[in-house]
């Protein structure tokens, strides 16, 4: 799904005594849906979900990541996040166990001089050899 979101920047000078008022559109946000999920032995293990708000070409915001354990396993569950090939967005992880989800709020990154083309998602099940799923989210401000 994508939506796009305008505000409005509205500035009101006196000039000579009269009141002008302009209107400026802010810049657009568009958001984008993000789903990730891992399997194994064939059963759905844990999944990562939520927004990607792009502000521009230089940022980004994720307000909620949910990440939740799906399986009854005593293994944990993590995702990883990455922009554009390796530059590293951290790793978080859902240690509750059990259908569980764990909500990560605010996550967000912007570059003054490089454009962030896109980001990389990728979701495990914490075993001896985790098994991970990974899916890219392009920027729509920046040509890859």
């Amino acid at each position: 799904m994508r939506k796009s979101i305008r505000n409005s920047a509205i500035a009101t000078f006196v000039v000579g005594g009269f009141a002008l008022t302009l209107a400026t559109p802010a810049e657009a946000v568009e958001t984008r849906n993000f789903a990730v999920a891992v399997y194994s032995g064939g059963q759905l293990r844990g999944q990562v979900y939520g927004v990607v708000n792009w502000t521009n070409g230089y940022g980004f915001n994720i307000p909620h990541a949910f990440l939740r354990d799906d399986s009854c396993d005593g293994y944990t569950v993590h995702f990883e996040l990455y922009m554009n090939s390796n530059w590293p967005g951290g790793v978080r992880e859902n240690r509750s166990g059990c259908n569980t989800t764990k909500i990560f709020n605010d996550i967000a990154a912007s570059s003054q001089y490089t454009s962030i083309r896109y980001v990389r998602i990728k979701v495990c099940r914490n075993e001896w050899v985790d098994t991970c799923t990974t899916k890219y989210y392009y920027n729509p401000y920046v040509r890859v």
